[in-house]
């Protein structure tokens, strides 16, 4: 049974501002720094000796600080990159949610000057697939809400379900959540 600890990158100035990021590329503000290091504390003595990252410079930085503290190594992944919001990048996450549960429920279509959510759901699930198979019994991955979004999307409805019904919850900034996947169902726990 594949093991995975997934990672909210830690806060940006988006974040403390509460504004969706999509493909800006923000570093970690001091709280993210310090939700990074309270990470790592929870994933410490687990046995995790390679981190997977999105490419985007907070997930990036919040993986490096926990690597360093589990003594880890980092491999970036481009298929764990966030969902191109488009014109909505920068907005109010309350403003943006309306727009996710539209264009999930309607996969073929593409956000404003962004990408269609059925292509980004389709790359994010093959990459999750690619995960959990991975050979080291381990591992954690650092990336966005969405992804954590998707994992409670399957955990509810199971791998091979379509995106319509997502619930567009956000996790806390820096939180660790367990996944586990045995055959086509997937379980996520919070950790700490």
């Amino acid at each position: 049974m594949a093991v995975i600890y997934h990672v909210e990158h830690g806060d940006t100035e988006y974040d403390a501002q509460d504004k969706a990021q999509g493909l800006i590329d923000s570093g970690l503000n001091d709280a993210g720094r310090r939700q990074a290091r309270a990470s790592a504390q929870l994933l410490k003595g687990r046995g995790i000796e390679c981190i997977y990252s999105s490419p985007m410079l907070r997930a990036r930085q919040t993986a490096e600080i926990i690597a360093k503290i589990i003594g880890a190594k980092v491999i970036v992944r481009k298929h764990l990159e966030p969902l191109d919001i488009g014109t909505l990048t920068g907005k109010k996450n309350t403003t943006v949610k309306p727009y996710l549960e539209f264009f999930s429920s309607r996969p073929t279509l593409a956000f404003p000057k962004g990408e269609k959510f059925g292509e980004w759901y389709d790359g994010a699930r093959k990459e999750w697939i690619h995960q959990f198979a991975d050979d080291d019994p381990v591992i954690a991955v650092v990336s966005h809400t969405r992804d954590w979004q998707l994992l409670k999307h399957w955990q509810r409805n199971g791998l091979d379900a379509g995106p319509e019904g997502i619930e567009f919850v956000e996790p806390g900034s820096g939180q660790v959540s367990k996944a586990t996947k045995q055959g086509n169902a997937i379980s996520v726990r919070q950790v700490g």
